[in-house]
């Protein structure tokens, strides 16, 4: 008795259920599709400054955590890989865009199939907020619209992701060595497919809707591109500013010559300062080595030992060029054996007359000390022949101080 009631009446609520039914236009299915696209597109937006925030925060967890040196910060009770940090980001910026396009993709696939008027598509995309209003005529001239603050906020983004991965990659380059380029080889891979992503495919598809929704082209703008690369910049400069900044209170900016002490293989205190020697790797304080004869030793201490007998007598002079935490500097330094020293400021740490006076150098020549970077000077042909002779660690067995790091050695 599906149809009728009792006495063979009609069931009047599932007529009406029924009537109701076939009764729902066609048109506000259509437009209950577009406004929820809208509405996902506009949601979108705010996963942008969710990744703006997203690199804000990678940011000063470093900054926080102010030893560059260190392999890992801690985000509540989880310890993340520092060097991981700025591909997490830039990963998180590809998967926005490519939602992005699709969204916009599905939206403008809705808008060739629907039969609703323009006006009223263009009065659907205005109930977004104007924050997240991505497109608008561009009989409006303002530039912190919705497409202006899109610009800005991937500006910021991309910036603190660039000028992180610089600040870290700058700080354990003259603070511990690096060993391998893949961390940033593999971030810039990630970074140019972001620029590829959003020149092939997020473009087009925001110029493809703008010109359905007004008939005209998507125009970004050169106040608002000049807006987005002064940020890009900005947020580069933050990052590398404390790298870069006067480091000495001296008036030609370098440190001696004067007496110094060691604190390790490769570390210095000069006039209050810690001087990390830049462009050397040595043995960390408590590493040991083991002789063939398979005694073990302290050559880590032995390394330290040998660098305190180069200066305990001489005087030496550093040029100071990156700033690798408070009162610590990486930096270039003389031993003063009575050779002329450079007067023009830093620059003269380069002629090829001052490079056997070199202490980088010396402790590689010695044994005690591992080139870094590139094989632009004679380091790498000292270390050949330190290695060869047998000189300092090289007549033990002896672990690379960076994988004894890696591989949780003490480096105090």
């Amino acid at each position: 008795m599906s149809d009728t009631q009792e006495g063979g009446q009609p069931d009047s609520a599932n007529l009406a259920s029924d009537e109701t039914r076939s009764s729902i236009p066609a048109l506000s299915v259509q437009a209950t599709a577009v406004i929820r696209s809208i509405d996902a597109l506009g949601a979108l937006s705010w996963w942008s400054f969710g990744g703006m925030a997203l690199s804000l925060l990678f940011a000063g967890l470093v900054r926080l955590q102010r030893d560059i040196t260190l392999d890992s910060v801690y985000i509540g009770e989880y310890q993340v890989p520092t060097s991981f940090l700025p591909h997490i980001g830039v990963a998180f910026g590809i998967f926005v865009q490519w939602m992005l396009a699709t969204r916009v993709r599905s939206i403008c696939r809705l808008f060739q199939s629907s039969t609703l008027k323009v006006q009223v598509i263009r009065d659907m995309v205005r109930l977004n907020p104007p924050l997240i209003n991505l497109l608008e005529s561009t009989v409006d001239r303002r530039v912190m619209t919705g497409l202006g603050v899109f610009l800005a906020v991937w500006a910021l983004f991309y910036g603190n992701l660039i000028g992180l991965i610089g600040f870290l990659f700058a700080g354990r380059l003259t603070t511990v060595g690096v060993d391998s380029l893949t961390g940033p080889l593999a971030f810039l891979l990630l970074l140019g497919a972001n620029i590829y992503f959003g020149m092939a495919r997020v473009r087009p598809a925001l110029a493809e809707l703008h010109l359905a929704l007004y008939s005209v082209p998507i125009r970004f703008g050169l106040p608002r591109m000049v807006i987005a690369a002064c940020l890009l910049i900005a947020a580069i400069a933050y990052h590398f500013n404390p790298l870069l900044s006067d480091m000495t209170e001296q008036e030609n900016g370098l440190l001696g010559p004067t007496v110094a002490n060691a604190v390790d293989g490769d570390t210095l205190f000069v006039q209050g300062w810690e001087v990390d020697l830049l462009g050397i790797d040595a043995l960390e304080r408590n590493q040991a080595c083991l002789l063939a004869s398979g005694e073990e030793f302290n050559c880590g201490r032995e390394a330290t030992a040998h660098l305190q007998s180069l200066v305990q007598d001489t005087r030496v002079l550093c040029w100071p060029l990156v700033s690798s935490g408070e009162r610590s500097v990486a930096a270039l330094c003389l031993l003063d054996q009575g050779q002329p020293l450079p007067a023009e400021g830093g620059g003269g740490f380069f002629a090829s007359e001052m490079r056997s006076h070199r202490l980088e150098r010396r402790l590689v020549q010695d044994g005690y000390a591992v080139p870094i970077g590139g094989r632009s000077d004679d380091s790498w042909d000292a270390l050949e022949a330190a290695q060869r002779e047998r000189r300092g660690m090289w007549r033990a067995s002896v672990q690379p101080p960076w994988v004894y790091r890696r591989r949780g050695g003490e480096t105090d």
